[in-house]
């Protein structure tokens, strides 16, 4: 068996996030999954145990500086893997610009574990 990972999700309180979690915990290749409401506080999560995968709301972030935001996270976490929750084509758009992956709200649990888990 190969080894279980660990997810921390970003993203405020309420039914997205509960259900992201949910659903990650079914996966039995994941071992855990860490919850920060904010980006700072995920950034002390992060420095505190680094998790395998970090999962990010994009609702979360302030469209006024997104995309140092995204920046920000890249240099915190330069060899984990970072997925970014799009809402709008325009996050969509900014999470490309940084580089990183995105996957659109409404994505199935194949794509987000393909995502995570590739």
């Amino acid at each position: 068996m190969s080894r279980r990972i660990c997810v921390l999700i970003i993203a405020s309180s309420g039914p997205f996030r509960d259900g992201l979690r949910i659903l990650l915990q079914a996966n039995p290749a994941i071992a855990q999954v860490a919850l920060s409401d904010t980006l700072d506080d995920g950034s002390r999560s992060i420095a505190q145990q680094s998790p395998d995968a970090i999962v990010v709301d994009a609702d979360l972030l302030d469209p006024a500086v997104f995309e140092a935001q995204l920046g920000q996270l890249k240099i915190l976490t330069p060899h984990t893997l970072r997925l970014i929750i799009v809402h709008t084509q325009t996050q969509q758009q900014w999470v490309r610009n940084a580089g990183l992956p995105a996957l659109l709200a409404g994505f199935t649990a194949e794509d987000l574990f393909a995502a995570i888990l590739s």
